[in-house]
């Protein structure tokens, strides 16, 4: 089976996910009484993330402010006996993004790229109404593979996901006017040489993954 045919597949196995999905609880003229005030977004304790590219520049701005150990025991990890020259780099970048303070920025960086974007994509929708409303979302799963990853392991590397749970709420008196637990959302991502080389043509794949949940979020709200 090629490349193409498992993304193929892939993306197939979540639209028949969706499929499931329950019709948004709001009719149009109902949410065309609505006006989104705030969104707030925020990454739950126990989320899985994954985001090398991220965790890198993590490690960079604390290499560069000095306030990275040099943790001996990780220059002797056995990722380095193995062989692999980048074994000890590649297990403090890890130690880094594990730390306490490290995970607050990266999960500081998941929820600054998905509020712009979900701010971008459904203000214009709920901007015009009487009705204030308030959106929480928190984010589940974040997954988005490296180059290295999709190069190395082909799709095998992982694929561009979100996941996350979103709740609309009346400003004034906190009432749920609609909920969306747990909805999924994949990114398209090449892989192998070409498909590495043609993503850099695109935008990254943070905000594939951030501008694809909120536009399929916006389109289960409010009805088309």
């Amino acid at each position: 089976m090629t490349i193409k045919t498992w993304v193929m597949l892939a993306f197939a196995m979540l639209a028949a996910g969706c499929a499931s999905v329950p019709p948004s609880p709001m009719a149009l003229a109902e949410a065309k009484t609505l006006r989104l005030d705030s969104v707030n977004v925020s990454v739950a304790p126990n989320a899985q993330v994954s985001w090398i590219v991220a965790e890198e520049d993590v490690y960079k701005e604390k290499q560069a402010a000095g306030t990275i150990s040099k943790a001996p025991a990780l220059e002797t990890s056995s990722l380095a006996l193995n062989g692999d020259p980048n074994a000890a780099e590649n297990a403090r970048v890890a130690a880094v993004a594990k730390s306490p303070e490290g995970r607050a920025i990266l999960n500081q960086k998941i929820s600054d790229r998905l509020q712009t974007a979900i701010e971008q994509t459904l203000k214009p929708e709920l901007q015009s109404g009487n009705r204030p409303v308030t959106l929480e979302v928190t984010v589940h799963e974040f997954a988005v593979p490296s180059a290295g990853q999709r190069l190395m392991a082909g799709v095998w590397g992982g694929q561009p996901v979100i996941r996350a749970s979103a709740v609309l709420k009346d400003a004034a008196t906190g009432a749920v006017l609609a909920e969306r637990p747990n909805m999924t959302s994949a990114a398209w991502a090449g892989y192998g040489w070409a498909g590495v080389l043609a993503d850099q043509f695109g935008d990254d794949l943070d905000v594939r993954l951030v501008n694809g949940y909120s536009r399929q979020y916006r389109d289960w709200l409010v009805p088309r």
